[in-house]
């Protein structure tokens, strides 16, 4: 069996490293790039402002649930009462207190 004379290199050559000119070059064109693009600006308001109205919607429902289930009861009192003629002043409140 005969030797190569000659050694051959399998390994693949390794990339730069992060610090050399020419990364650094690409990284500061990127992040310039980046900068003056202002495309998903706009996605990025229409996101913040749907979670404002979410937090807000959250906020208000407790109260907007109790305020209409007054309405339906005072609703259904009335209705009860009709038949024995209750004069307005004494007629049944809501049981429920929104606050």
């Amino acid at each position: 069996m005969s030797e190569p004379s000659e050694s051959v290199n399998l390994r693949k050559p390794e990339p730069p490293l992060a610090g050399t000119p020419r990364r650094v070059g690409a990284l500061k064109k990127l992040l310039s790039r980046l900068l003056r693009d202002t495309g998903a600006q706009d996605l990025a308001e229409y996101a913040l402002l749907l979670v404002m109205v979410s937090l807000a919607s959250v906020a208000v429902m407790p109260r907007l649930a109790c305020e209409v289930a007054c309405v339906l009861e005072k609703t259904a009192n009335v209705l009860d009462d009709a038949p024995k003629k209750v004069p307005p002043g004494q007629q049944k409140k809501c049981s429920k207190q929104c606050s």
